[in-house]
């Protein structure tokens, strides 16, 4: 709780978003309160209001914010990479336990649960999570294209194509909770059978050959 210091307004913005965020997670997006949200910043409604017009500028907000932060770290390039065997397999890595991680795992859960009464909830998701990442990937696969590690094709395929692969199977455990806590080996596992199946298809001739011969 923030009480009544003063602080200035990108400090306050900052404190709203950073309680909002946590009132998204821990009640929803239906469930969570403007008023709350104030109360726990320390001010009025009219000031909250003052800085989101609503509670869906509010979200909205909070997962720009969040989406951009992790991006940066998710796709970041070694410049100096030469095998894509390597890079591909850091990317997997970094992704895979983005998805099962518990944040990423309860804003899952929140967008599957209240987007069809809340649409904005999965166009936020969409927009600022979805799109923005395959727009990221769909700039690496045309560098790796241009490089001829990737035969060439259509580039925003390929990023979904290798997106979807990362999420696989573990993803949906994690998010009916049936796994809380992936075992390293499964994750290592995901990230061979993933990247296999990308350079199987994707992948210059010589990488394609040599990851049609693998057999997980």
């Amino acid at each position: 709780m923030h009480g009544n210091i003063r602080i200035g307004k990108d400090e306050r913005r900052a404190a709203i978003m950073e309680v909002a965020r946590e009132e998204f997670l821990r009640e929803g997006y239906a469930a969570a309160s403007m008023s709350q949200i104030a109360a726990k910043v320390g001010g009025s409604k009219a000031t909250l209001y003052a800085y989101f017009p609503s509670k869906r500028d509010l979200f909205f907000a909070v997962v720009d914010a969040e989406s951009a932060t992790l991006m940066d770290d998710l796709y970041r390039v070694d410049e100096n990479g030469t095998d894509v065997r390597v890079t591909l397999a850091a990317f997997c890595r970094r992704f895979i336990s983005l998805v099962l991680s518990d944040e990423v795992s309860a804003f899952d859960r929140i967008v599957i649960a209240e987007s069809v009464r809340f649409p904005e909830i999965g166009q936020a998701a969409h927009q600022f999570g979805y799109k923005r990442g395959i727009d990221r990937m769909e700039a690496l696969m045309r560098m790796g294209m241009d490089a001829g590690l990737l035969r060439r094709a259509d580039p925003h395929t390929a990023a979904e194509y290798l997106l979807n692969l990362c999420s696989g199977h573990l993803h949906k455990l994690r998010q009916w909770n049936i796994l809380s806590d992936v075992p390293p080996a499964q994750i290592e596992a995901q990230i061979a059978l993933a990247s296999a199946a990308f350079l199987a298809l994707y992948g210059n001739d010589e990488m394609a050959a040599e990851a049609r011969t693998f057999f997980g």
